[in-house]
């Protein structure tokens, strides 16, 4: 031990014996020579050595210890420690040692140079390596009960309960005491009970997936909602309302969903239809593969067994008409019948349209029209009979061309030859109701109709006179007149051989006050005029005998 004996002689200090500009140590043994300045800042102004350090600084009264203490501000040498544990200054991370520093990075207590809890001073962070025990409490907005952890509203949570039996672990939808009717719910043995489930992922290798991927995995449930499912197999009764990208399609019905994209076929090679999502077509093959048919948007396309375009059916947007066309343009269309009298008709490479076979007759409801200038048969193939109620044309004319009906010359009907019936007295030219309003002709003949009345003319009621007789008993009609304003002829006073009375089809039409309800009464003019010549010949005999009757009285 050092030696502290005073050097110099003790002296009180009341006597004074240092100066004021004199240094204490230089009086006093063991001060080293310091001067009095030096020990009045180490202690303080006042000289209050204990009440300053101890009771303001360590403050035992109030046991409040370190008051005012500060550590380092730049970096992690200032500490309070326990143990051996040592640190980093500059980073404040455990280097080794056990025990507990607290710093201005936070606290940390470590063993053997590992961290086991961390509390950090600028994030509220708190790492523990041990176990953390609370059998209640409250933390991020759930409590913290001794057999549970639940939400603040007590809809969802962790259970613990132990009851002997298949307990359930975790819920959501319902409350702790309700949560073995929670619509999600997870028992402790692994079985979970979901009101529905939609799932973005999937089970990637090993596991699950390997019980997924050799079908060992069954799912059981009203509906499964999700993004994707990506499978070998689906085996359902049942898949509706989905969008798929499927594979291979095994089903016995597929009903009510919308297939977008991808291809849809009946086989897949040989005979078969097709419908391409990626072309838009639909189309069929032959057993040989070859493609036979297809409809791409608005054209129904044909194909040969060697899958040459002969022809389509398309919609004409700029007419809208539906057409049929060839390919190439030396091919015909031909539409045939089957059975017993086969009916063939077809277009053939001259553009002509042919109908062939037995008991060929069209039937229409509808108009045939043509597009352009266009023939119904040839010369060569005529139309053996044509039924109809219009016909709609400028010309008709024979095979030949020899004999024309014009029907739209300078607004009039007219022909090249004689117009005439089928047989003789075959046809008539109008009736009691439809006539003719005017008959312009040249000569008109009579074949086998002007009569010999001069054994006497019948009249309407049973008498028998004479032809000039018969004429005079002709009366005027008392209300009728004719197209040039005369009184029309009372047809009903002719003799009975010229009074036609109005029928149709031979059959008289009602009649209303002597007249026919509708058309009129006709005179037969060849019986008519054979009275007229009649009457002559009487009139002519009449004048002879007056001759012969001057003659004698002259001769007389």
């Amino acid at each position: 031990m050092k030696d502290i004996t005073p050097q110099k002689e003790i002296i009180p200090l009341k006597e004074k014996v240092v100066s004021e500009n004199e240094g204490l140590g230089a009086k006093v043994g063991g001060l080293g020579g310091r001067l009095e300045a030096t020990l009045v800042d180490a202690i303080n102004k006042d000289g209050n050595l204990v009440n300053d350090v101890i009771n303001e600084r360590i403050d035992t009264e109030t046991k409040g210890i370190l008051k005012d203490f500060s550590f380092g501000s730049t970096d992690f040498s200032g500490a309070v420690k326990a143990g051996d544990i040592t640190w980093n200054i500059s980073t404040g991370a455990i280097t080794g040692g056990s025990g507990v520093v607290l710093f201005r990075g936070g606290i940390i207590g470590a063993s053997a140079g590992v961290s086991t809890f961390s509390i950090n001073a600028t994030t509220g962070a708190a790492t523990f390596a041990g176990t953390l025990s609370a059998p209640t409490g409250n933390i991020g907005g759930f409590t913290i009960n001794s057999d549970n952890i639940i939400d603040t509203a007590n809809s969802f949570g962790l259970a613990s309960t132990i009851s002997g039996g298949n307990d359930v672990r975790f819920w959501a939808g319902a409350t702790f005491a309700n949560r073995n009717s929670a619509t999600f719910r997870i028992y402790e043995n692994g079985d979970v009970v979901a009101s529905s489930i939609t799932l973005t992922g999937y089970v990637a290798t090993g596991g699950a997936a390997s019980d997924v991927n050799t079908y060992g995995t069954t799912i059981n449930g009203g509906k499964i909602t999700t993004g994707t499912i990506t499978a070998d197999k689906i085996i359902t009764s049942t898949l509706s309302a989905i969008a798929a990208d499927l594979g291979t399609i095994t089903a016995g019905a597929i009903t009510g969903i919308t297939i977008t994209g991808g291809t849809i076929r009946t086989a897949a090679s040989g005979k078969r239809v097709e419908m391409l999502g990626s072309a838009n077509t639909f189309t069929s093959y032959d057993s040989a593969g070859t493609k036979r048919m297809d409809l791409d948007s608005e054209v129904l396309a044909f194909y040969n067994s060697s899958g040459t375009a002969i022809g389509s059916i398309y919609a004409d947007a700029a007419t809208s008409n539906l057409l049929i066309s060839t390919n190439p343009t030396n091919s015909s269309i031909y539409i045939s019948g089957k059975g017993t009298g086969v009916v063939s008709l077809s277009i053939g490479t001259d553009n002509y349209f042919y109908l062939s076979g037995t008991n060929t007759n069209i039937v229409s409801a509808k108009n045939f029209v043509s597009v352009g200038t266009v023939s119904i048969g040839e010369s060569s193939n005529p139309w053996s009979d044509i039924y109809t109620y219009d016909i709609w044309a400028d010309k008709l004319q024979n095979i030949s061309g020899a004999n024309v009906i014009d029907l739209n010359l300078s607004g009039r009907i007219a022909t090249n030859q004689m117009f005439g019936p089928s047989s003789a007295a075959g046809a008539s030219l109008g009736d009691a109701t439809y006539y003719w309003n005017d008959v312009s002709y040249k000569t008109l003949t009579d074949r086998g109709c002007l009569g010999w009345f001069d054994e006497g003319v019948e009249l309407q009621d049973g008498r028998v006179v004479s032809d000039i007789q018969a004429l005079k008993e002709i009366k005027k009609h008392e209300t009728k007149k004719t197209v040039y304003g005369k009184p029309m002829l009372d047809y009903k006073t002719l003799p009975k051989s010229v009074y036609k009375p109005a029928d149709r089809k031979g059959i008289l039409i009602e009649r209303k006050n002597g007249e026919p309800i509708e058309g009129q009464d006709g005179a037969e003019t060849t019986a008519l005029i054979s009275i007229m010549l009649g009457a002559i010949k009487e009139l002519s005999q009449e004048v002879d005998n007056l001759k012969t009757l001057i003659k004698v009285k002259n001769v007389v």
